[in-house]
C-alpha cells in the first residue's frame, strides 16, 4: 500500500524535529515531484519549502 511506500520514504530521508512537533521531508531538487506526491497524500496545505541554493526541497507535517 501507499503508506507504507511513504514510511519507507520518512525513515530512509525523513526526520522529526528536536521538539517532535514536525516530521520533514526532505530529497534533492531533482526529486520535487516525490514531495508534491507526499505532500498529496497526506491532503497537506503546508507550503513546499526549497532551500536557499536550490540544491533540495521539502515539506514539513504538523499536527492541526
Amino acid at each position: 500500500p501507499e503508506s507504507a511506500y511513504w514510511t519507507g520514504m520518512l525513515m530512509a530521508d525523513g526526520y522529526l524535529t528536536a521538539d517532535g512537533m514536525s516530521v520533514n521531508l526532505r530529497l534533492k531538487i531533482g526529486d520535487i515531484r516525490h514531495i508534491e506526491k507526499f505532500q498529496a497524500f497526506l491532503k497537506s496545505t503546508h507550503a513546499i519549502r526549497i532551500n536557499k541554493k536550490r540544491t533540495s526541497v521539502g515539506i514539513a507535517a504538523t499536527p492541526h
